[in-house]
């Protein structure tokens, strides 16, 4: 997996985080595990 994906999916966690914390207040690894699970079911569910 390129480095730029994981980039920027950490850049992502961390929106996320800065949005869900006064909701409720979740590290930026577990939401960067969330988002990177469902990257990668992505990228299985696509046809070649």
């Amino acid at each position: 997996m390129p480095l730029s994906i994981l980039a920027e999916q950490l850049v992502r966690a961390w929106n996320w985080r800065q949005l869900l914390y006064p909701l409720r207040p979740a590290g930026r690894f577990d939401l960067f595990g969330t988002i990177m699970a469902g990257y990668l079911l992505a990228e299985r569910g696509k046809p070649r």
